[in-house]
């Protein structure tokens, strides 16, 4: 019998080539990601611990499509489900991989990756109606936040993963006590940070993103890199807009913030598309979730 290390040659080879020549363009650093290639229904993919700008065929493993190996003695990586679901065109179930993998980068102190993969995992969310896998991603991003020194935001991240869970009848700790090990010290440290009047103030203003639709949404905007770009593009709008725009995060309706501003309904409709196309937003939701994610509290200007 062959040795595994002669099998399928090469896609391992190909594998291994990509990654010292990406590495060489400053695309891949040390041992983060992983780098696969399809070939039929089998993917060759990097092995745990392999650094990248220095793979051997050798630390190339290639599964099938039900993740068993074929070639290769090392471990695949632990980005191997992400590569068999991208490979098969699934994606809920990448979501969920994505949240192993943020998890993991997390434990680890690798905030970036862990975001990365957070964040990845929460596009694919918005595809679906998942309140389980949104609770799981958001609140792992509340704990990213955590960790950067962004107290506010993970309590508020916090309050919409508890209404989440609330629905449910569930919560996180319903996978393991080192998960609930995990949760316990991020709430006492957060509560530290802020103290317990401030917690739960940010608790309650997250728990208003209620729905998987709502808590993703204020998740993506918390951690993408354009808040900060969308921050300053606040300055364009009016003091009216900004006023708007407050009521819009505290969930009011056109006609309840008509009444609040006494204005007429189609004065605020025009205040509302001036608002979205000012930070070139689609969606009420993300109007809201981006006064919440740049730390305004509701009802108050900058």
């Amino acid at each position: 019998m062959a040795d595994a290390n002669e099998l399928l040659p090469e896609p391992r080879r190909a594998v291994a080539e990509a990654c010292r020549r990406l590495a060489g363009e400053g695309l891949l650093i040390g041992t983060a990601g992983n780098v696969s290639v399809r070939d039929g229904d089998r993917i060759a993919v990097t092995a745990t611990g392999a650094v990248l700008g220095q793979c051997t065929p050798e630390q190339v493993t290639v599964v099938g499509p039900d993740g068993g190996t074929l070639a290769g003695n090392l471990e695949p990586t632990s980005e191997q489900a992400v590569a068999v679901a991208e490979a098969h065109g699934e994606r809920l179930c990448r979501a969920y991989a994505l949240w192993a993998l943020g998890l993991d980068a997390w434990i680890r102190g690798d905030n970036a990756a862990a975001e990365q993969s957070t964040r990845a995992g929460l596009e694919i969310q918005q595809g679906f109606n998942d309140p389980i896998g949104s609770a799981m991603l958001v609140g792992l991003l509340a704990w990213i936040a955590g960790s950067y020194g962004d107290h506010r935001m993970a309590a508020r991240l916090e309050g919409a993963t508890r209404s989440l869970w609330r629905v449910l009848g569930t919560s996180i700790g319903a996978f393991g006590p080192h998960i609930s090990r995990l949760q316990a010290r991020f709430e006492q440290e957060t509560v530290a940070a802020l103290g317990p009047t401030a917690f739960e103030k940010a608790i309650a203003e997250g728990g208003q993103y209620d729905s998987p639709a709502c808590a993703v949404e204020l998740a993506l905007v918390a951690s993408a890199g354009a808040q900060w770009s969308a921050s300053v593009a606040s300055c364009s709008l009016t003091r009216r807009e900004l006023e708007v725009a407050a009521l819009v995060a505290e969930g009011m309706s056109n006609r309840q913030i008509a009444s609040a501003l006494d204005l007429s309904p189609r004065t605020v409709d025009r205040h509302i598309e001036h608002i979205l196309a000012k930070l070139g937003f689609r969606s009420r939701a993300r109007v809201a979730a981006w006064w919440v994610a740049n730390h305004q509290p509701s009802g108050t200007l900058p």
